[in-house]
């Protein structure tokens, strides 16, 4: 019996779809459920916009990406969260009319970094755009893996390099300070000894840099003692008050009146939130900069955030901010942010960086402590 002539075009189509309807018998209802099942249960986070833009529909790996609930509404849920970023490349998209393809986006959700690759592939009915269709395909893990052999790697070469900095150019430039020391302090002429303090303070710098470079390389570990919090805190404030000052930036220092002492490293932990409060003054131009401190006994941790109205942190150097030697700043090692992750590790504790909603960076910063505060006045019995 001959072939009809809709078979024939279907044996030589070789299209999925074409094939699809083949091997469904021609089953609308079943090729329907069958692309339905498929987008839904799809293991990246599929999203269809329609030609304004607007997010019509989401799968269920896309709702759970977006902590969204099963009533998921086109018209109210529009502007929130991550679904505000994917409905702007949307709209670009539209505008243009170029699709994409393995775009790499970092967006910050719950306090963590997690990086997408992003298709976008127009709808077009009749040669005109009706929608759009995007898929996120979650690479943190492979980015991770990726980013750690490579760190791996790196810090292989950086612990060579720091054993030729302790020995050949620390050693040199003690000895060289010391020279310029006597020298400085036997002259007389005020604007040679000017000079001579410029190049201490040069040294100094350098020094320092030495020092925060070993300290990251072969980090100590930490000399605990029981210490009080809030005086660390207040120290690093006053260490870069003045900075503030010339900015016209204000500090804003809110504690607990039962403020614990804690077994803490104070010159690290010192030096960790120095950093922190140092880059939140150098990315502020005005405005307060606001440091909490949580005492929250019932999980036996103390959760400091610094909170500045600052520029941000562009999306693209999120998942960067605490490589070593990576900075935007004109003259900085970047080993700051580093530094401080690797000694609140070293204390048991956590560090989170995010931008806020409005405008600025928030830093969270969660450590254990021991105990609360004695009472230092203790009410003796007559």
């Amino acid at each position: 019996m001959a072939k009809s002539i809709e078979n024939m075009a279907l044996d030589h189509d070789d299209s999925f779809s074409s094939r699809m309807i083949k091997v469904c018998n021609f089953n609308p209802l079943y090729l329907k459920g069958f692309y339905d099942n498929f987008f839904q249960f799809s293991l990246d986070a599929m999203f269809l916009a329609d030609k304004e833009g607007r997010i019509v529909w989401v799968n269920d790996i896309g709702k759970q990406l977006m902590s969204m609930g099963n009533d998921f509404s086109p018209l109210r849920d529009q502007e929130s969260g991550l679904l505000a970023f994917i409905r702007k490349a949307v709209l670009d998209a539209l505008e243009s009319q170029q699709e994409f393809q393995n775009r790499e986006e970092s967006y910050t959700i719950d306090g963590k970094i997690l990086t997408f690759l992003w298709d976008g592939r127009l709808i077009r009915e009749k040669r005109q755009v009706a929608g759009m269709v995007l898929i996120a395909k979650d690479i943190t893990k492979n980015k991770f893996v990726h980013e750690e052999t490579i760190r791996y790697n790196m810090y292989k070469i950086i612990d060579q390099v720091a054993s030729g900095l302790a020995h050949e150019i620390r050693n040199p430039l003690t000895a060289v300070r010391g020279f310029i020391q006597l020298i400085h302090e036997s002259l007389k002429v005020p604007s040679k000894k000017e000079y001579l303090q410029v190049a201490l303070d040069e040294l100094d710098r350098a020094n320092n840099f030495i020092k925060d470079f070993l300290l990251f390389v072969r980090p100590a570990a930490p000399n605990f003692s029981l210490v009080p919090l809030d005086n660390i805190i207040g120290e690093a404030i006053a260490r870069l008050n003045p900075q503030a000052l010339m900015k016209g930036l204000q500090f804003e220092f809110n504690a607990p009146g039962d403020s614990p002492l804690m077994y803490l490293d104070e010159a690290q932990i010192g030096r960790a939130l120095g950093n922190i409060i140092q880059n939140a003054v150098d990315f502020t131009d005005h405005g307060k900069i606001q440091i909490n401190v949580i005492n929250n006994a019932k999980s036996d941790n103390i959760i400091i955030t610094v909170k500045d109205p600052g520029c941000g942190i562009p999306r693209r150097n999120l998942s960067h901010i605490y490589e070593p030697f990576f900075t935007t700043k004109d003259e900085a090692p970047g080993l700051g942010l580093t530094l401080a992750r690797t000694i609140i590790s070293n204390h048991g504790g956590e560090i989170s960086i995010s931008n806020n909603q409005d405008k600025g960076v928030t830093v969270k910063i969660k450590l254990c402590y021991v105990s609360t505060y004695p009472d230092l006045n203790p009410k003796h019995e007559s």
